[in-house]
């Protein structure tokens, strides 16, 4: 079997990164769920700027491929070749020798004299075996002075594990699979003006399999065209509230069996093509439709894509959501990409409130003096409102109130703290009073009825006082 089909089905397990641009002493991110095994969902949150999309080019360069064994020079050692062949590799290092220098000094943070700067990884394959690897680099006034892998001797099935990585800036494209099958998967967490695929495209394009394969007699590959079709439609339709998917084969005549390939999209007031909907769905569609393309030409011949094995890292996977967007996108992600291990940037406390009540690793990323540091599952998995989550660790915002109300509250706070006040201050504090009962008791339409509830046990209870 060609080693572009074998398959090396690995997840993460933790991240290391020292002197890696904002972090400075040595910051570990565990991916680990609550067995101990590779999470299928982590988060990681922290403020901009302070190092959460360095997280995720440190993953996309560590991803383990195959290597020889080198010496104490960091070059390969020759081996001999057997029959004119050489042997297969039997060592992993991580694929950070496909980047530029340029891209690995900038990862280095910078500082007079000389830096030295180390990323490692763990990870866990389906069956349980496990790999570290890492990669060391060294700058001197600016520029590169080393760098140099640390391997693990394990060999690998393939050609390592697929990781597709989505950036901030992802944006739909325009008749442009040809140019996506020349990137690599993880361009978009590097480059800006990396585009998803077209999704018309790609739909036309199964399409067009799909009859090709009828055509010539493989009713098998029609139907895998035709699988695909259908889960990339379920999985848009599950995505997206208020919008119906509207398939051409409900209302275009099927032609030999298969249904048409433009899509249309039944919106509250009228059902429009995908160049109709609102930016938010358009990037939803796209992005859909793109990871699963993606697997798709990874593995051309399953019937079933959607089950591959991958790692998908995602910048701010709450980019252009509604919060009723934001509460479903893990559920509905993790249905339909069951063995996909997501690892997320955001900036939402609903992403943050789901994946905390369902025990996923959180990190939060937030600044000590000039460098970032990481504080791993800062929060019990319990429920959690979404201002209990702003106020805490995780976002580090004194109050939920608007920024108004928030001055009312600090001053308030201040004159309980005194002990003597002037008459002045006694009448301001009377009127912040009265202000912050207002602000309390819009909190939340339960806690007026619970005040009306202790309201009347405290008459209950001063009655049987009385009685007694």
């Amino acid at each position: 079997m060609d080693s572009a089909v074998k398959r090396d089905e690995f997840h993460f397990l933790e991240l290391t990164l020292s002197n890696v641009r904002s972090f400075g002493s040595e910051q570990r991110f565990d991916f680990r769920a609550e067995d101990g095994g590779a999470a299928r969902w982590c988060v990681i949150l922290g403020e901009n700027g302070v190092g959460k999309t360095t997280v995720v080019q440190a993953l996309a360069m560590m991803r383990p491929v195959p290597a020889f064994e080198r010496g104490a020079d960091g070059q390969v050692i020759p081996l001999p070749a057997k029959n004119d062949e050489l042997p297969d590799p039997d060592w992993v290092e991580p694929d950070v020798f496909d980047y530029q220098n340029p891209q690995i000094l900038d990862l280095i943070r910078q500082g007079d004299g000389d830096v030295s700067a180390s990323m490692a990884v763990s990870l866990v394959s389906a069956t349980g075996h496990q790999i570290s690897i890492g990669f060391n680099s060294a700058s001197r006034g600016g520029k590169l002075t080393s760098a140099s892998p640390r391997p693990q001797k394990s060999a690998l099935t393939g050609k390592g594990p697929l990781i597709i990585g989505y950036g901030a800036s992802r944006h739909t494209g325009s008749r442009n699979l040809e140019d996506i099958g020349d990137q690599r998967p993880t361009d978009g967490l590097f480059d800006d003006l990396i585009e998803l695929a077209d999704a018309e495209e790609v739909l036309e394009t199964l399409y067009r399999d799909q009859l090709v394969a009828l055509a010539s007699g493989q009713p098998e590959k029609a139907g895998r065209m035709q699988a695909l079709r259908d889960r990339m439609e379920a999985a848009i339709q599950s995505m997206m509230p208020d919008v119906d998917y509207v398939d051409a084969s409900s209302s275009t005549r099927r032609r030999g069996g298969v249904a048409p390939s433009n899509a249309a999209f039944q919106t509250p007031s009228a059902t429009v093509p995908l160049s109709g909907l609102s930016l938010g769905y358009r990037v939803m569609v796209s992005w859909i439709i793109d990871l699963a393309w993606r697997l798709h030409r990874l593995r051309p011949d399953d019937r079933s894509p959607f089950d591959e094995h991958a790692i998908v890292i995602v910048d701010e996977v709450d980019l252009h959501l509604h919060p009723r967007w934001q509460r479903r996108i893990r559920e509905r992600l993790l249905e339909h990409f069951p063995n996909v291990q997501f690892i997320v940037t955001a900036h939402s406390p609903i992403v943050a409130q789901e994946a905390i009540a369902n025990g996923d690793p959180v990190a939060v990323v937030r600044w000590n003096g000039s460098s970032a540091e990481v504080i791993n599952d800062p929060l019990l998995p319990r429920p959690w409102r979404y201002d209990e989550i702003l106020g805490s660790v995780a976002f580090g915002l004194e109050t939920g109130v608007d920024l108004k109300s928030s001055d009312i509250l600090i001053e308030r706070d201040q004159l309980l703290r005194k002990r003597d006040l002037s008459e002045q201050e006694r009448a301001r504090l009377k009127t912040l009073n009265r202000v912050v009962h207002a602000i309390e008791g819009g909190d939340a339409p339960y806690d007026a009825a619970f005040d009306k509830l202790m309201e009347r046990v405290v008459e209950l209870e001063r009655q049987l006082a009385e009685r007694a």
